[in-house]
């Protein structure tokens, strides 16, 4: 079975130095926010919304139009296995005001570069935050 979701990689830039907001779901889990598209939104939409609903970042600024894709296979609660498919965007973020989704969101924090990776619980999301630091650094 194959799964489909978009996701933002929030990055706050001051005095030169970039700070990436990471949620800790109620799962368990540290990752960058993303959801499931809802009828008729494109990927873009889908990821400033779920950004919007998880951490109530609204104020966004999608840096390219490129997308970063990360791909990982987990097993459902019903024993499926499933081929799950991530498209991230990089969005700028001006305001650090975060306001969390307390039913799919436990905790977040905005973090360096080193730190985020170090968080990030999942390596397939450590893998993909390196290639998103490798096309920021050739900014």
């Amino acid at each position: 079975m194959k799964d489909e979701s978009f996701g933002i990689i929030p990055v706050h830039t001051q005095a030169g130095s970039r700070h990436f907001l990471l949620i800790h779901q109620t799962k368990g889990h540290w990752s960058f926010p993303k959801g499931h598209a809802d009828p008729g939104e494109t990927p873009a939409q889908t990821a400033l919304r779920e950004l919007a609903e998880e951490t109530g970042v609204k104020s966004v600024k999608l840096l390219t139009d490129e997308r970063f894709i990360e791909r990982y296979t987990f097993i459902n609660k019903k024993g499926q296995r499933i081929d799950k498919t991530v498209t991230f965007f990089i969005g700028h973020v001006n305001d650090l005001t975060v306001t969390t989704q307390p039913d799919e969101v436990q905790d977040h924090a905005w973090l360096t570069a080193e730190q985020a990776k170090d968080r990030l619980t999942f390596p397939e999301a450590r893998e993909l935050f390196t290639r998103i630091l490798a096309h920021l650094d050739l900014d």
